[in-house]
């Protein structure tokens, strides 16, 4: 089996996983994204080469989201903006009590580690040319900005494995 076969189908599915879980986690989902969801069955394609990788918690990770897919198709498409709506609010906005920040730096035990945090995740994205968009005021460890680089890295790779270069793949 050729590895850099093996490496442009795997980072393919995780560059689609990271940039759909980015959204996920940036803002609400809207009702058009959800229709978009429903409607492009090759989205759950796309993530295919990630369940031979035998990973048990990835997989069951991913029926859990191709059979709710599957199951909101049925539903009336506000009801389901409006459900996931609720739980985002619910775990981000503290509606249901203290929300969850999807920001590491949140976690920090005092300014100067939170700071530190951000700046270390800072770096990481301008080692490799990358910003954050002004426009997304969250922080650069916010957890949508961070899997928005995953899928960056992920598209890189890709392009070096089939420049069959191991050593830069790897």
């Amino acid at each position: 089996n050729d590895i850099f076969q093996d490496l442009d189908a795997v980072c393919g599915s995780r560059q689609a996983l990271y940039a759909f879980l980015s959204r996920l986690f940036e803002r609400e989902l809207t009702e058009e994204i959800i229709k978009e969801l429903q409607e492009k069955t090759e989205a759950m394609a796309q993530l295919a080469p990630l369940k031979e990788l035998g990973n048990k918690k990835l997989n069951e990770g991913l029926m859990n989201l191709e059979s709710y897919l599957k199951e909101s198709v049925s539903k009336p498409r506000e009801k389901v903006t409006e459900a996931l709506s609720v739980e985002f609010k619910g775990l981000f906005l503290g509606v249901w009590g203290s929300p969850d920040h999807p920001s590491e730096s949140e976690y920090a035990s005092g300014s100067r580690e939170a700071e530190e945090k951000r700046k270390q995740v800072k770096e990481i994205y301008q080692s490799v040319g990358l910003d954050k968009a002004d426009a997304f005021t969250e922080t650069d460890d916010h957890v949508a900005v961070e899997l928005q680089f995953m899928s960056y890295i992920s598209k890189e790779t890709i392009a070096v494995a089939k420049s069959r270069d191991q050593e830069k793949a790897l």
